[in-house]
């Protein structure tokens, strides 16, 4: 067959430039990169072809880059942004309305439908086109920044959750975040990096010159572990019950409409009275090293076999 009248199909491909980062590949084949304010794709399967044509623009610089279905999720230092399409040469681009910038480009961890990174204000989760502040109802912006260093922040997804760490070995510690149930859980302990290793479903930490496999010790370590804000019409739940495998070491504090109204050793699986009075904002916390199952809080004594709000922490 004579092509010789065919159009040449590698017209315009030229290779990546020198300061490309943060690449990422589409399901269809198509690399995605950034460098400075431009977001750049790769011809399907070519990945040293980078046309000029497939190049998009933003209006703040890019941070970092996470794929969900067909679409990329682009954080910035100002809004954020989402680039979806089947074509490199047919991207659309959507700012999202919610200005939550991105000051740790290690924070950003795609999560399969969704990526989750560290603004200033708290976790931002994108998804289905929307950004939302997942922490708003666990802590508020200035505790955010003044307690878990923001900007230092690096993390990675297992088993379902945000494992991240901050600050550095000698000032830092790290938290453990649910998307699916909005906990939040606090680490004592600090990592230089982390890796899922997908083929025998662990999470190995580098800690200084070690790496360690995540809950494989013999030793257990201590938490602080905060619910989300359970928020209704004015309610006065009265007794609580915390099951555990054991009750070696084990806090338990409530939080009523902002303000923590108990602090307390739990020492058995017996019920026990809360202080009295009504809220609409409920929050409970655990602190110890014990392996808790249930937590059960009731309006009365006599309700703590059926729960009102129940959760683990393992």
């Amino acid at each position: 067959m004579d092509r010789r009248g065919d159009i040449l199909e590698t017209i315009g491909w030229v290779a990546p430039p020198s300061n490309l980062q943060g690449i990422v590949v589409l399901p269809g084949g198509v690399a995605v990169g950034f460098s400075g304010k431009e977001l750049m794709f790769s011809e399907p399967y070519h990945l040293y072809a980078w046309p000029a044509a497939y190049r998009l623009a933003v209006d703040y610089e890019i941070k970092s880059l996470a794929v969900a279905a067909n679409s990329v999720i682009i954080v910035t230092d100002g809004y954020p942004y989402v680039a979806f399409g089947t074509e490199p040469s047919a991207m659309t681009l959507e700012r999202l309305d919610t200005a939550h910038a991105c000051i740790s480009k290690r924070s950003m961890v795609d999560m399969g439908d969704m990526a989750l990174y560290a603004s200033p204000d708290g976790l931002v989760r994108i998804a289905g086109g929307r950004a939302d502040l997942m922490t708003r109802n666990i802590i508020n912006p200035e505790g955010w920044r003044e307690r878990f260093q923001p900007d230092t922040i690096h993390g990675c997804f297992h088993d379902g959750r945000y494992f991240a760490f901050y600050g550095d070995s000698i000032n830092g510690g790290g938290f453990i975040f649910s998307p699916d149930s909005g906990t939040f859980t606090e680490l004592g302990t600090y990592a230089d990096a982390c890796f899922r290793d997908l083929q025998d479903d662990s999470l190995y930490l580098a800690i200084g010159n070690t790496i360690k496999l995540w809950d494989k010790g013999t030793e257990l370590m201590s938490y602080r572990w905060r619910s989300k804000v359970f928020q209704g019409k004015p309610v006065g739940f009265t007794s609580a019950r915390i099951m555990a495998d054991s009750y070696d070491n084990l806090g338990f504090r409530v939080f009523r409409d902002g303000e923590q109204v108990l602090e307390i050793q739990v020492t058995s699986d017996r019920g026990f009275r809360l202080p009295a009075g009504r809220g609409s904002r409920w929050q409970f916390e655990l602190e110890g090293t014990d392996t808790v199952t249930a937590v059960i809080v009731a309006s009365s004594m006599a309700e703590l076999q059926g729960s009102q709000w129940t959760t683990s922490v393992r």
